[in-house]
């Protein structure tokens, strides 16, 4: 509906700062700082420099990880600790709600096995329903194994996942606005994680280790 190349707007865009390096500021890393020349192309039709303002305080890891995914370096795959460890809450957190829905539900399908021994652990099931299941011990391991091996794979799924994530909101804000002002302050109000989600999930966790 529109084009930033239409009229004498330039001065009015927000431009994403220049990151500082976040391993040290005065050494080269493995993430190198967010410059100008690096927020340079795009992914499905988003510039990487919107995309920057969209992601926020992260943006160097995750614009240098995306453009290595551009440039097909062999043997290269980025891996998300962050969801490997946290999965569902990691895609809640990062606004990825049906690869959320999703990974929560065959998480949860996965965790059968130790969710009926808690259960029993906590009086809330009857210890003769367990005893009725052949080989839970079998199916428990089973589980763990399953469980390892899902979470590698969510730490090498988030990152293209959240790239067509990114581009698809943001393509969704600049077709709901109708002017380039209106598109960034948009995009700066939509911008960011959603902080609750890690709140929720330090609580959970805490009650989990100590219940």
């Amino acid at each position: 509906r529109w084009s930033v190349q239409t009229g004498n707007v330039s001065a009015k865009i927000p431009v994403p700062p220049v990151f500082p390096n976040p391993v040290n500021p005065n050494r080269n890393s493995v993430v190198p700082p967010v410059t100008p020349k690096a927020l340079e192309g795009e992914f499905d039709g988003v510039s990487y420099k919107d995309m920057a303002i969209y992601i926020g305080q992260s943006a160097p890891q995750y614009i240098y990880h995306f453009k290595n995914l551009d440039a097909n370096i062999k043997h290269f795959r980025p891996f998300s600790w962050s969801a490997c460890l946290f999965d569902g809450f990691y895609f809640l957190y990062r606004k990825m709600w049906l690869q959320a829905l999703l990974v929560i539900l065959i998480t949860s399908i996965i965790s059968i096995p130790s969710f009926l021994i808690m259960a029993t652990d906590m009086g809330v099931m009857d210890s003769a329903v367990i005893n009725s299941i052949g080989n839970l011990d079998l199916l428990v391991t089973i589980s763990t194994v399953l469980s390892i091996a899902y979470k590698v794979f969510l730490g090498y799924w988030a990152i293209p996942q959240y790239r067509k994530t990114v581009a698809k909101n943001i393509k969704r804000i600049k077709a709901n606005t109708s002017s380039v002002n209106e598109y960034y302050q948009m995009l700066v109000a939509k911008s960011g994680p959603v902080k609750p989600v890690l709140y929720i999930a330090v609580f959970m966790i805490a009650f989990y280790i100590f219940l």
